[in-house]
């Protein structure tokens, strides 16, 4: 560990991101302590919801074991605890937490519980989103976003592959000899919206880099025992096999909604069960899969695949990416449009405002709108709203675009007519037997904006999942 970031070398991590209940997760610390107390708390607000389990007098592994750590392969640390978690613990979001000696400051270890009969007591999946926090993990020196080397210079220089195996330490500060940004409370942007949608829904939880391993567990059938799930926050780091498993999932009469700000920026690979995950970020022909399996090559989601043909959006449509734009407000096209029955808007309202800087959006065209680069027929399209200014996309992501034409592009659109503008979007896509409520980004503002509560909520309702608590208006 570089002296840089040594003020925050005691962690921790654990050997999964996602837990069944009933079964078990071991915990790895290491501390200046001879001894640690860890208390494990699932992270909600919902009266009766709570778990908090105080585990005392655990000898961690010794300080200077951050030697044995590398970005790529992560620690080879002994284990601190083997937690068997309880089978009547709900499932959650938790943290296993740690104090550091002669400070106030917490570590964390962020885990998933999820429900060992999936379904059970949970109509709604909710993904967590815990890649992001990965790929700016900075830990053993080196992320997906640069580091300090050992002298303080800050280098560029990213490896090809991450390991989930290392304590959390997501810092991006530029600034030689510091100071470095403290740990992350959490490795996840929604967690407001995550804890809106709690006090209304009974949720059941996955992290997205275990999504494969539990569908494998399940024989293929973990996403069809929930009859709606719930893709927010940034997701920017999702791999083919998540998409491809959403998309069967939709098609087989399944419900998504998919609000994220950076979604399928990069598609990667996880390997071991999401112990690591590998992007090939600077050169996808670098990629051992490029020469005979080209459409699984792990790097940018564009380059790779075309995300829009299958969920409505693409994050390259979008705004804000290096425009000089602001926040775009998303203006209502249908009031008359089921979602927002009751909802007072008429055309050309405010619904809310896209993110400012990044946001998925659509090539849109024609009148009604229709979204023209999408496999999705535009009889199966019911637009809600759309940005109130034509986005532009970025003169160095058009760059980086051409640049790579001659690998593999999916995106780029070359043939559509030339009044045909990008635009962050509000819709309801039918695809196969399923459905997806798919919009730019705007989950952040439902607890905020009734108008984006409103309508989720009567979307949800459609569905089958109608809130706990709470009203429409």
């Amino acid at each position: 560990m570089i002296n840089a970031y040594r003020q925050y070398a005691e962690g921790g991590y654990a050997d999964k991101r996602t837990v069944l209940q009933g079964e078990s997760i071991t915990f790895y610390i290491a501390s200046s302590l001879p001894n640690v107390t860890v208390t494990v708390v699932r992270q909600t607000d919902q009266p009766g919801g709570e778990v908090r389990l105080v585990i005392p007098g655990l000898v961690p592994n010794p300080y200077d074991s951050i030697s044995a750590c590398t970005p790529s392969q992560g620690c080879r640390w002994e284990p601190t605890y083997v937690l068997d978690v309880p089978t009547d613990w709900p499932s959650g979001y938790y943290t296993a937490e740690f104090p550091v000696q002669g400070t106030s400051q917490v570590r964390s270890i962020h885990f998933v519980v999820a429900e060992a009969a999936p379904g059970s007591t949970a109509n709604v999946l909710y993904v967590l989103d815990m890649s992001l926090g990965q790929a700016y993990n900075v830990w053993g020196g080196a992320s997906l976003y640069g580091c300090f080397d050992s002298s303080g210079v800050w280098k560029d220089t990213v490896p090809d592959r991450v390991s989930s195996l290392r304590p959390m330490l997501r810092s991006h500060t530029q600034s030689p000899g510091g100071p470095i940004d403290p740990p992350y409370s959490t490795p996840h942007q929604d967690e407001v919206f995550r804890r809106w949608l709690s006090a209304r829904h009974e949720l059941a939880y996955a992290s997205n880099d275990s999504m494969e391993m539990l569908e494998r567990r399940f024989g293929g059938r973990f996403l069809d025992s929930y009859p709606l799930v719930v893709v927010t926050g940034s997701q920017e780091y999702i791999s083919h096999e998540l998409l491809d498993l959403l998309q069967r999932y939709v098609e087989r009469g399944g419900h998504l909604y998919l609000s994220t700000t950076e979604f399928a920026f990069w598609i990667v690979r996880f390997e071991s069960d999401g112990d690591a995950m590998v992007v090939y970020k600077t050169d996808p022909r670098r990629d051992p899969l490029s020469a005979r399996f080209p459409d699984r090559v792990a790097a940018l989601g564009d380059v790779v695949r075309n995300i829009e043909d299958d969920f409505g959006v693409a994050l390259s449509h979008g705004i804000g990416i290096n425009t000089g734009f602001g926040g775009s407000p998303i203006l209502v096209l249908d009031p008359d449009h089921w979602a927002l029955a009751g909802s007072g808007l008429s055309a050309g309202a405010d619904l809310t405002i896209a993110n400012k800087w990044l946001s998925p959006g659509a090539w849109i065209d024609g009148h009604p709108l229709k979204i023209v680069s999408a496999d999705i027929p535009p009889i199966h399209q019911e637009i809600i709203a759309a940005g109130a200014m034509p986005a532009l996309i970025a003169p160095s992501w058009v760059d980086l675009d051409i640049r790579i034409d001659g690998v593999q592009n999916k995106t780029f659109p070359r043939d559509l007519p030339s009044d045909t503008v990008t635009s962050p979007v509000v819709a309801v896509l039918h695809v196969g037997a399923g459905t997806i409520l798919v919009d730019s980004g705007i989950y952040y503002r439902a607890p905020y904006d009734p108008p984006v509560a409103g309508m989720i909520e009567r979307v949800f309702e459609r569905w089958g999942v109608p809130a706990q608590s709470a009203s429409h208006e």
